[in-house]
């Protein structure tokens, strides 16, 4: 009975000695000549150093460890079970063929749709979001806290409803997190975003009603306060088109697994640890909470071991991932470097396709991190050696996944900062990704796409972007020499950490995402009542001076979410003067006259994208 599943396994090499004795001794007195030739096979294609660093280590570990052949024989059984029932194995092409046939929520309608409002409690983003519920879409309010939500959004006397709920025109949802830290469910039937966010920046000491605010720079100078430019206009801004991209850009990301339904997944994972070459490493995957599988175990380097890992039955078909472009995960990581590993055919020891990633620590905290794998980056591998003659991975053939813990990288190198003992690595989905760049990102910003009278794109704008007037001035010293004429933030830029030049940064990111987008660039904003949009100037080139209510900025805002002629173009804002109101007074007449982005690569200013250098 012990021997049964070995007919059915292809193992690295030879097991006949770990089922004889309990001991290591007892086990090497009974080796056979054919398991020695093939250790010795084994070793010899291992680098000298490598051989005394497991020799070392080996050692002073204490002795070799008793082989646990049970547990062995257990995982064996779990992927080699003649009597399993076939439909209990995988199906991630169904789950493909589900979502792409799915209809998804039509952004060109409006009003009306799901708008995510980045900053909601914001001087500006409370604006934003009244003129959203009084427009009568549906607004999702990303809140840092129930009582600052309170304090700006409470007033808005509009039904709620609950995250997760189908939400009703002109209803408010609360999420709760921040730009560093967007849940899944926070993009989840979005149709819009429009992101208010920006540092913030006031006098030191100030009162609670802001009060030297209120009274200005000639009075009181100002200072970053709370996060830095870099996080807020930056790093934020990335994560948040990350998120949104997946939702705004159709066909961008699809979820092959997850982890709903947590009996059937342990149906279709299973450990597989060197215990299958002598080693005592093991590992789960289990599963905490609805919707989080986590891959965790002790990872040991006795016996010459060092890896523990978790695979899936072969698919029921294979998965056609033509026309994706890699693989997507959500996890929340350990600070350790993983493998995710591809099978292109059935058999149990045969070419694998792997790809290495690092994870960020997030075990103290509930941050997930997305990691994209390009199948470009996975290298062909047999038992961790590479295979550089293989053909390149099938994506068309794609028929187990695996994901590994290893002490070595590949042909005997080893991961940096491994180190054995405790490890944990939770899933929220493996899907897989478009990357919306080249003819996609053409097709999408409007570059091949159909276009209406004046060269508009047909698509309206997904994502409005609030930046800032002058973010380009200080870059630009041949043309804006005198710094002293310009207004408060262009002249203190560096003083406040470079906020304008990580505003450009933001905006680069805006416009390389492939999503269709505005962006608007207040002048200096103020609390004086709305004029109207027709009394609004909108001009380009980053030339433009003065003042705008952020009432009107708000309402510009919400207008472009239903003005395709606004989509993939840049345009600064300031109040016109009452004897200087524009001639045309609608936002179409105005947009078509506005030139798109196309040319943003070219610009001789800035290298696109730009990225504050140094400090």
């Amino acid at each position: 009975m012990v021997n049964a599943p070995f007919c059915f396994v292809t193992l690295p090499y030879s097991v006949d000695r770990r089922l004889q004795g309990s001991t290591w001794k007892q086990q090497q007195d009974r080796i056979s000549s054919k398991t020695k030739s093939a250790r010795k096979r084994q070793l010899a294609e291992t680098p000298q150093t490598l051989k005394a660093q497991q020799r070392t280590e080996d050692k002073r570990s204490g002795s070799m460890r008793p082989w646990p052949v049970l547990r062995f024989i257990k995982d064996a059984t779990f992927f080699f079970n003649p009597f399993r029932d076939p439909n209990a194995r995988p199906n991630p092409t169904e789950r493909l063929v589900q979502q792409q046939a799915m209809p998804r929520a039509d952004p060109e309608r409006a009003p009306g749709g799901l708008v995510l409002v980045a900053g909601a409690t914001g001087l500006l983003g409370r604006r934003v979001v009244a003129q959203l519920l009084a427009a009568g879409y549906s607004v999702r309010a990303l809140v840092r806290s129930e009582k600052r939500a309170e304090q700006a959004l409470g007033n808005l006397k509009y039904p709620k409803s609950k995250l997760g709920e189908r939400a009703a025109p002109g209803t408010l949802q609360l999420l709760f997190g921040d730009l560093y830290n967007v849940p899944p469910e926070g993009v989840q039937d979005v149709t819009a975003v429009i992101c208010c966010t920006g540092v913030k920046i006031g006098p030191q000491d100030d009162t609670p009603d802001r009060d030297k605010y209120g009274q200005g720079i000639k009075f009181y100078e100002p200072v970053v306060l709370e996060d830095t430019p870099e996080n807020v206009e930056y790093r934020g801004v990335q994560n948040l088109v990350s998120c949104a991209r997946d939702v705004l850009v159709s066909g961008q990301k699809i979820v092959l697994m997850d982890f709903e339904d947590a009996e059937t997944a342990a149906r279709q994972w299973g450990p597989v640890d060197d215990v299958v070459m002598g080693g005592v490493s093991a590992s789960k995957l289990s599963f905490p909470e609805r919707g989080i599988g986590r891959f965790s175990g002790l990872v040991r380097t006795d016996n010459f071991g060092g890896f523990a890992s978790v695979r899936t039955l072969p698919f029921q078909m294979p998965l056609n991932l033509q026309g994706y472009d890699g693989i997507e995960l959500l996890v929340r990581g350990d600070g350790k470097r993983y493998k995710f590993i591809i099978r292109c055919d059935d058999r149990w020891d045969g070419i694998a396709y792997s790809c290495s990633f690092d994870t960020e620590d997030h075990r103290s905290t509930k941050a997930c991190q997305r990691i994209r794998l390009p199948f470009e980056r996975f290298v062909a591998v047999f038992r961790g050696s590479t295979r550089p003659n293989e053909r390149p991975l099938d994506r068309s053939n794609i028929q187990a996944f695996q994901i590994m813990l290893s002490k070595f990288e590949y042909d005997g190198a080893l991961n940096p900062g491994f180190k054995a003992g405790d490890f944990c690595l939770e899933f929220r989905y493996i899907g897989a990704y478009r990357d919306v760049l080249g003819a996609e990102a053409d097709r999408v910003r409007g570059h091949g796409a159909q276009v209406v009278a004046g060269g508009t794109a047909t698509q309206r704008p997904r994502f409005i972007h609030i930046s800032s007037a002058g973010v380009t001035r200080v870059l630009r010293p041949d043309e804006f020499p005198d710094l002293s004429k310009e207004p408060p933030a262009v002249r203190m830029n560096a003083q406040l950490g470079r906020v304008l030049e990580w505003k450009l940064a933001g905006e680069d990111l805006v416009r390389s995402s492939g999503i269709p987008y505005t962006i608007i660039r207040p002048c200096a904003l103020t609390l004086e009542e709305a004029s109207g949009l027709s009394a609004l100037r909108l001009e380009q080139g980053d030339w433009l001076r003065g003042q705008v209510s952020r009432d009107d900025v708000a309402a510009l805002a919400v207008a472009c979410l239903d003005e395709p002629a606004m989509e993939g173009k840049t345009v600064e804002v300031a109040t016109s003067a009452a004897t200087e109101r524009p001639t045309m007074h609608s936002l179409r007449e105005r947009a078509l006259q506005l030139e798109r982005d196309q040319d943003a690569i070219q610009r001789k200013f800035a290298p696109f994208p730009y990225v504050p250098q140094g400090s």
